[in-house]
């Protein structure tokens, strides 16, 4: 009845309530359907956190579970010529070989070469070897790896360094080899303090142990 007043103009800054009157049967319907509807929401919301919560559980037992895009010996080649059933090709898990290096620790280091650094290692059991880690962001490194373990693998000679096995481990790709405890030749070679100990006898005798090896990879290894 009358004019509409808008409260907003009005000064008095004081609030009115509002009464509507609808039929009681609107207002039932009303607190009937949130009874159904608030409990039914909430039953489903829990559903959902149990579900993520067992999804996340179970992709970490999956991710904990072995090694990381495992590949097959088979896989390592390309060439038929290249692989033999009858070859040994010993896979060794990261989870040893990572507690064995002290966590790739610096102080572990052997060298460092254009594919990777090359750690020193104890397995259990107390048996020494040395961990080649290659690059994991070179484009190499899979053909890389691919290549030691399926030649040298089958290469066996006194003047050639053994290659004792591998590890993928997700972005991780080593190589396992013998340890050679007297370092590289260049550690005696270009410091001033060892390179007396290597008399020139001495040196003869090593290039020609290099000749040999060197003659063995050309000539009479079964992969050449």
């Amino acid at each position: 009845m009358g004019e509409l007043v808008d409260m907003k103009k009005r000064g008095d800054g004081l609030g009115e309530n509002l009464y509507l009157r609808i039929p009681s049967s609107s207002v039932s319907k009303m607190t009937g359907a949130l009874k159904i509807a608030l409990p039914v929401m909430a039953s489903l919301l829990i559903l959902v956190c149990i579900c993520l919560v067992w999804i996340r559980k179970s992709r970490g037992k999956y991710h904990t579970k072995g090694p990381m895009n495992f590949v097959m010996p088979k896989q390592l080649s390309n060439s038929d010529e290249l692989y033999d059933e009858n070859s040994e090709y010993l896979w060794i898990s990261f989870k040893d070989i990572f507690p064995a290096t002290g966590g790739f620790s610096d102080s572990n280091v052997l060298g460092k070469g254009g594919f990777g650094i090359v750690y020193k290692g104890t397995l259990e059991g107390g048996k020494e070897v040395a961990v080649k880690r290659l690059t994991k962001y070179s484009d190499q490194g899979m053909e890389h790896l691919r290549n030691e373990v399926v030649l040298i693998s089958k290469v066996q000679h006194r003047n050639l360094v053994r290659l004792l096995g591998y590890c993928i481990h997700g972005a991780e790709k080593l190589l396992i080899y013998e340890y050679l405890p007297n370092k590289s030749l260049d550690y005696f070679l270009f410091y001033d303090a060892k390179r007396p100990m290597l008399d020139w006898p001495t040196r003869f005798s090593i290039i020609k142990g290099v000749a040999r090896g060197l003659m063995y990879l050309h000539h009479d290894s079964r992969m050449r």
